[in-house]
């Protein structure tokens, strides 16, 4: 999922024709019973996440802080998409994600990451995988992760697969619950001539905001869980 490329950090907005590429996503009427979990953000919404670090998995939580998503239209590459960047007032790092949205799937173009406003890494997925808006059901991606910037980067084959669980309801640190939200279980294989490293994660997505709650672990390396801490959609705040 997307949520499981950015961890090692799910929302979209956009409009336009997808590009297959090598996954295996298919969106049609059996697969999308759960698209009131899924919103389509749009340029205005925010989303706000608290996120918790556990270094390693054994250890207290640390608390990493806010981080915020805006939604925009933005072109990466010369193509027109929707970027959402992902940033926090006390970390250095700002994420960019770029992607489009159509025939009930998004397709996810690449990324990059900036410190303090420079750009230190730019990764073209390729070709575009595409994840099924409101999945019913489980599917599975492969991609390959060309890294643009730097120079000296590991070419990355990805695998993904995500399945959906069931309806539960959500209850977060800072007191808000959230029923009836999805339930998706994924887990992410990525390989290179460096390492393979595996990422398994539980997210849940609540009917009109979308993603609530993931709790990752990374590797076994680390247990990264991210929280709603308020997000407004389609001009309704929560």
């Amino acid at each position: 999922m997307a949520t499981l490329a950015s961890m090692v950090l799910a929302a979209c907005g956009g409009d336009g024709q997808p590009t297959l590429g090598s996954s295996s996503a298919v969106a049609n009427a059996s697969q999308l019973s759960n698209l009131d979990c899924d919103p389509v953000y749009q340029k205005g919404d925010t989303v706000t996440l608290h996120v918790y670090v556990q270094r390693p998995p054994q250890s207290p939580a640390m608390d990493e802080g806010l981080y915020t998503r805006t939604y925009s239209p933005a072109t990466f590459l010369g193509t027109s998409l929707t970027q959402q960047i992902e940033k926090s007032a006390t970390n250095p790092v700002q994420s960019n994600l770029y992607y489009l949205v159509g025939n009930g799937a998004r397709t996810y173009y690449g990324d990059e990451s900036f410190v303090s406003g420079f750009l230190i890494a730019q990764n073209v997925y390729s070709r575009g995988y595409v994840e099924t808006i409101g999945l019913a059901g489980t599917e599975s991606v492969n991609y390959v992760d060309e890294p643009v910037l730097p120079a000296g980067g590991y070419q990355t084959a990805i695998s993904m697969q995500r399945t959906y669980v069931g309806r539960d309801t959500v209850s977060l640190k800072n007191g808000k619950t959230f029923n009836n939200a999805c339930h998706y279980r994924g887990a992410q294989t990525s390989s290179n001539a460096k390492t393979t490293e595996t990422t398994t994660a539980d997210e849940w997505w609540a009917p009109g905001v979308g993603m609530v709650k993931t709790v990752a672990d990374v590797g076994g390396l680390q247990i990264v869980t991210r929280e709603l801490d308020s997000a407004t959609v389609a001009g309704k705040r929560y």
